[in-house]
């Protein structure tokens, strides 16, 4: 009986209320060792006893600051707070950590506790169970890439930065696949860079926002209307830009490709279906302002160019390819004669353009020789992939343009890709014709 007693009877313990918040809460001894106690270092968590003894004295008017920092950051980011689905920016650490599960549910708090468990919870680092549209500190490394360098690389001198530095990145904000499209494309400047190192760990990270970012695109413009519009628009150019900043690549030709499909350029006509849908409904410059009209953002029919500009070198050479296309499509065969000469004439306007003035800045450049690209008819993609030569031929004459825009890190190295596509893809007595526009983009044929 006595053995009983004494196996059944509680060993006497000193009773103390000096242990942190974290085992206060969870009901268990706490050893009061410091900086930081036994129970909170076992599990990973930061003990209050690390804080300045000010800020356990101040725990109520703490409380009222931190919730109402978490408001505005809930309202900057998002109108709503942030989902399962949304972006949580997580700690570089302990980021396995989960809290033990209890064999009892836990009593509601009194509002005299209300601040020591917010200021508890707000100690314990946010993790994230592996979701793909999560930002962790390697991705706010990629964000301020864009803001202190791609960003600014893409600008124009005369440029103030407002739009590819605070209204895009806002617009990122609402419409998350915008945000990982900027991560996407920073990462792929960082893998161009060989200062930065680790270029296949750059490029892996890119592609993991640039398919995310697909997805979320995808599923959304279903739903375009009057708030969506813009981004559906935004990202558009964004996907074109990332599939260009990968760099060249084999089988990748940039209006044709070897497996029959040619995506950044898919997307990129594609913007061309969403300016028409939406050119007399939905204002879709994400930084218009409200008095200016969708007609005045959305871009304009070819202008002709004064006929002066049209004697010079690039002229001669493009009056040339205008009797090859009477020879090979004379007006008997149908509708490729108006449409190898609708072409023709597009691009000629395009030369006109960027050779023929000097007070043109270099966006409104490129968005001049990219507009050939967008306005191509659907005959003349197919015997574009289809490699008809005089279909590639015209194709060379606009890297002679895009050569013009190789201060733009993403266009480096893909007019020379191309051309030699070409060059593989032409008879000796073809090549002849190819033989200036090769040397405009300082492109050499390898010796075997």
């Amino acid at each position: 009986m006595e053995r009983r007693r004494l196996r059944g009877s509680r060993r006497s313990h000193r009773k103390s209320r000096n242990g942190c918040a974290n085992c206060k809460r969870r009901r268990i001894k706490c050893d009061e060792t410091k900086p930081a106690c036994g129970q909170c270092m076992n599990h990973a968590i930061r003990c209050d006893f690390t804080l300045p003894q000010h800020a356990q004295l101040s725990q109520t008017s703490t409380h009222s600051i931190e919730t109402s920092g978490l408001a505005d950051l809930v309202q900057a980011g998002h109108s709503n707070p942030p989902s399962g689905n949304g972006f949580l920016f997580i700690s570089s650490s302990q980021t396995d950590f989960k809290p033990p599960k209890r064999r009892y549910q836990r009593r509601q708090p009194h509002a005299n506790d209300t601040s020591n468990v917010v200021s508890a919870r707000l100690e314990v680092p946010l993790t994230l169970n592996n979701s793909q549209s999560g930002l962790n500190v390697i991705d706010l490394e990629i964000f301020h890439h864009y803001l202190s360098q791609t960003s600014i690389e893409l600008m124009d001198p005369d440029d103030d930065g407002h739009t590819l530095q605070v209204a895009i990145p806002q617009l990122g904000f609402r419409f998350h696949y915008i945000l990982h499209l900027l991560l996407a494309l920073s990462s792929y400047h960082m893998a161009r860079r060989q200062s930065m190192g680790a270029p296949h760990e750059r490029i892996l990270a890119g592609d993991r926002h640039y398919n995310v970012a697909l997805t979320q695109v995808s599923s959304s413009i279903a739903g375009l209307d009057q708030s969506t519009c813009h981004a559906i628009y935004g990202s558009s150019v964004l996907i074109c830009l990332c599939s260009l900043a990968k760099g060249p690549r084999a089988g990748e030709y940039l209006a044709f490709s070897g497996s029959g499909h040619v995506e950044w350029l898919t997307l990129l006509r594609g913007i061309r279906s969403i300016t028409e849908v939406s050119r007399d409904v939905f204002s879709i410059d994400p930084v218009s302002h409200s008095n200016i009209s969708a007609h005045e953002i959305l871009p304009e029919a070819e202008e002709q160019i004064p006929q002066e500009t049209l004697c010079c070198e690039w002229a001669g050479h493009l009056e040339q390819c205008k009797g090859l296309v009477e020879a090979e499509y004379p007006v008997t065969c149908g509708p490729y004669h108006a449409i190898y000469l609708h072409v023709l004439s597009c691009l000629t306007n395009a030369f006109g353009h960027v050779y023929g003035r000097t007070n043109v800045g270099r966006g409104e450049r490129c968005a001049k020789v990219f507009q050939w690209l967008y306005q191509l008819p659907e005959e003349f993609m197919i015997d574009l992939q289809q490699r008809k030569w005089l279909a590639l031929l015209l194709l060379s004459y606009f890297l002679v343009l895009l050569q013009e825009l190789d201060s733009y890190w993403f266009i480096q190295g893909w007019p020379a890709h191309v051309m030699g596509e070409i060059h593989r893809s032409f008879s000796e007595e073809q090549r002849v014709w190819m033989q200036w526009q090769a040397d405009r983009v300082r492109w050499r044929p390898s010796i075997a």
